[in-house]
């Protein structure tokens, strides 16, 4: 038995080093692609007994998120790719109501921050989020909604597009990390985000007071309570 767990165990340390070759043999632009995608489990609305919204910005030269980073992962470029392709749809609101066409994207993102790449000029990521409260499964549960490309200007955040990140995530979960930490090599980037890898700060927070009548089990009523840290993302 303990040789046979041995086996299992030698038989995973050589795929993950299979991996980490292939992506090192590969083009620093290009990750390997794998097909791993676990879709959410939906939410009645009669089980919500509450829920808030937290706005949160990601720091590209935090060491915590150095796989998101410009110099040891492709993910800008992966971004940028899906949006190129059609596989992402990127928008010029948070309402996701004006959708960019390509020439719009191509304005948007030349000589970002006197940086003449997209991927040089991309500074930080914001992330817009709901809390839940799940009375059927008797837990919080946290579900990314909002995906923010930003540059930093001054002590403020430029947003340059948003996407829909339920929408992404079959794209993400195409494609892994790269960087120095072999412990996520081995992650999608859907998998970074789901696991709450990253480090951030939170920017907003957005609470809603549900009033649940019990014997119908519907929403009766809510009321929205925010409060904004120092930092000013996203933009009103």
């Amino acid at each position: 038995m303990q040789k046979m767990m041995k086996c299992i165990i030698l038989l995973l340390a050589i795929i993950c080093s299979a991996n980490a070759f292939a992506q090192s043999a590969s083009d620093s632009s290009a990750t390997t692609q794998t097909k791993n995608f676990t879709p959410w489990r939906p939410i009645k609305e009669e089980n919500i007994l509450w829920e808030k919204t937290v706005w949160r910005v990601l720091d590209l030269t935090d060491k915590a998120n150095e796989p998101l980073g410009n110099n040891t992962s492709a993910f800008p470029s992966v971004l940028l790719d899906g949006i190129k392709t059609g596989a992402i749809k990127a928008y010029a609101d948070k309402g996701l109501t004006q959708q960019l066409s390509q020439s719009s994207l191509n304005s948007v993102i030349t000589c970002l921050a006197d940086k003449c790449t997209y991927s040089e000029g991309v500074t930080h990521y914001g992330l817009k989020e709901d809390w839940i409260f799940d009375d059927s499964q008797g837990l919080m549960v946290v579900h990314i909604r909002l995906l923010a490309t930003l540059v930093q200007e001054n002590k403020t955040y430029k947003t340059l597009f948003w996407i829909a990140y339920p929408d992404s995530r079959p794209y993400f979960s195409e494609y892994r990390l790269q960087g120095a930490d072999k412990n996520i090599n081995c992650l999608t980037f859907d998998e970074y985000f789901e696991s709450r890898s990253f480090s951030s700060k939170i920017t907003r927070v957005d609470k809603v007071e549900l009033s649940n009548v019990r014997n119908t089990r519907k929403i009766k009523e809510s009321r929205i309570r925010r409060s904004r840290t120092s930092h000013t993302w996203p933009e009103d």
